[in-house]
């Protein structure tokens, strides 16, 4: 947006993904890196800095997400040796709530956790 060759009227970068996006969120201290969430599970990583701004994508696996993103959020945390890691919250359709580390790039989740009906409540 702060580009000298910015028009509001013409798309600076195009990118291509294999379904809808649902949801999308830029890194918090990096913000040429963008996450996205498609209805179909994917989650991708971009960098909009580059020509080819695919960093990587997420696998639709029976224990990732198979629906719909709703939300994807960045976590920066920070240990006692003060190392920085971020890490990327995920929510869907399917009741997954999937924690991902940018570091990993989306191979799989290191946490997750499922959102279900208690048996027995038919209320």
């Amino acid at each position: 947006m702060f580009r000298r060759d910015f028009n509001p009227k013409k798309a600076t970068l195009n990118i291509e993904v294999s379904n809808c996006v649902s949801q999308v969120a830029f890194h918090p201290t990096d913000p040429l890196i963008l996450a996205g969430g498609t209805i179909n599970g994917e989650i991708y990583l971009w960098n909009i800095d580059n020509e080819e701004p695919q960093i990587c994508v997420s696998a639709i696996d029976e224990y990732y997400h198979r629906e719909a993103i709703t939300k994807l959020i960045w976590l920066r945390q920070e240990n006692l040796n003060l190392q920085v890691s971020t890490s990327i919250v995920s929510t869907s359709t399917d009741g997954k709530i999937l924690v991902w580390r940018y570091e990993d790039k989306l191979k799989y989740p290191i946490k997750g956790y499922l959102l279900a009906k208690k048996k027995g409540n038919d209320v």
